[in-house]
């Protein structure tokens, strides 16, 4: 957690406003003095204009800004809206079109396995839904890390095996198509796992 402070007081003030919130168990990352006065919002002229807020922190690029519900990161919401907008497309034609799928990827389609894609099928919507109603939530680090990590997981895990179906023998353009979906998935949900995180 990043706090900032609008104040003339001198280093003293960030030892005593550390030490004020580390006895009440709120631990923080960084306490930022300033005598510039902070950003308001235009239309109220009393709210904290988050977003100039932090733009006008220096942080790194792979360093993100919570600021409550209506400043999360853009990149993060449209990484959940698009993962769910592709989980949910692969979803529907596997629960409806399975022996097409299975003929794309040069399998053959027998009952059983009709019933299985149909499965993965309906694991992909439930994956896609989780994702969609998520991408309002505030994600990355410790926060809502069962979703970042059952995405990381799932895209991984799905490229080592798309890895291992392209080594096999002519194995066609659906499986890498797969691939390097879940490559670049599997990529930005582990920025999004293991990245630094600051709330502010």
């Amino acid at each position: 957690m990043v706090v900032v402070v609008e104040t003339s007081a001198g280093e003293e003030l960030r030892e005593d406003v550390r030490r004020r919130l580390t006895a009440a168990g709120q631990p923080v990352d960084e306490i930022v003095l300033t005598t510039k006065p902070l950003p308001v919002d235009p239309r109220h002229n009393s709210k904290i204009d988050y977003r100039r807020l932090r733009e006008s922190l220096d942080l790194a690029p792979w360093e993100v800004v919570y600021n409550g519900p209506m400043n999360r990161p853009a990149a993060t919401r449209l990484l959940m809206m698009a993962s769910a907008l592709i989980l949910g497309a692969a979803g529907l034609a596997a629960s409806f079109a399975p022996a097409e799928l299975l003929a794309a990827w040069g399998a053959p389609a027998p009952p059983q396995a009709e019933v299985l894609v149909q499965l993965t099928g309906a694991l992909f919507c439930g994956f896609a839904l989780l994702n969609w109603m998520a991408k309002g939530v505030m994600i990355g680090g410790i926060y809502a890390r069962p979703v970042a990590l059952g995405n990381f997981l799932h895209f991984a895990m799905g490229a080592l095996a798309l890895v291992k179906k392209l080594g096999s023998h002519e194995p066609g353009p659906a499986p890498a198509v797969a691939l390097g979906i879940y490559a670049v998935f599997a990529v930005l949900f582990g920025l999004l796992l293991f990245g630094r995180v600051r709330q502010g």
